[in-house]
């Protein structure tokens, strides 16, 4: 099949590695690898998901709908890879927690750096 270059417009090391795992499974499924290549090229970002916001600030912000620790883990790290200087960030955990998630949430705040 050789090299055939994609241009995705969603952002992160996670979604490219979605897009691959999408783009073997089409073609393992019989699809054209330039009709699934154009598919994935077409594929619009996900509002929340990684999206930067721009409004004229001197600094970068980026949204990300992480509703998992897992989730808010990968995230974070994407964008310390990506990211020079300091990283400030929020989260906001979700009001209808379970007892197993709450139990994983704490787990993961507890071995969050003081500093990024």
């Amino acid at each position: 099949m050789g090299v055939v270059p994609i241009r995705l417009g969603i952002a992160g090391t996670f979604n490219v590695r979605n897009a691959l795992a999408a783009l073997a499974a089409a073609c393992a499924t019989g699809a054209d690898l330039g009709s699934a290549v154009r598919g994935l090229e077409a594929a619009a970002a996900v509002t929340g998901r990684m999206e930067r916001v721009e409004m004229g600030q001197p600094f970068g912000v980026v949204v990300d709908y992480a509703h998992t620790a897992d989730a808010l883990e990968t995230v974070l790290q994407e964008l310390r890879r990506t990211t020079s200087g300091r990283l400030w960030w929020s989260s906001v955990q979700p009001a209808n927690v379970t007892s197993r998630s709450d139990r994983r949430w704490d787990r993961w705040r507890r071995g969050l750096p003081t500093s990024a």
